[in-house]
């Protein structure tokens, strides 16, 4: 139940590298968690890593997305089309008038 670009294995991880940690959960979250490591046949050291190793990714995504986008809307940064280049974004319909 792995998805596209997730390890296999425990954590994904070198075992040696890794670092061991401890953390409090209410009882409903982990049994949440156990439940979910086991519908993906991974262990629970090896989902809240899992987890943990993508909301990171997804953070450091959104950082990268946010400079981009600070980046292409300065004016002077922006890439300008060239000529005879077709727009990938279309102009807006003309209104129509006198129906």
């Amino acid at each position: 139940m792995r998805g596209p670009g997730i390890p296999l294995g425990n954590t994904g991880v070198d075992a040696m590298a890794a670092k061991k940690i401890a953390i409090s959960l209410p009882p409903q979250t982990l049994k949440q968690i156990d439940q979910a490591a086991r519908e993906t046949g991974e262990s629970r050291s090896g989902f809240i890593a899992r987890i943990c190793m993508l909301a990171a990714m997804a953070k450091s995504d959104r950082e990268i997305r946010r400079k981009i986008n600070e980046l292409f809307a300065d004016p002077e940064v922006r890439p300008q089309p060239r000529a005879g280049a077709v727009s990938a974004r279309p102009e807006p319909w003309p209104k129509r008038t006198g129906r």
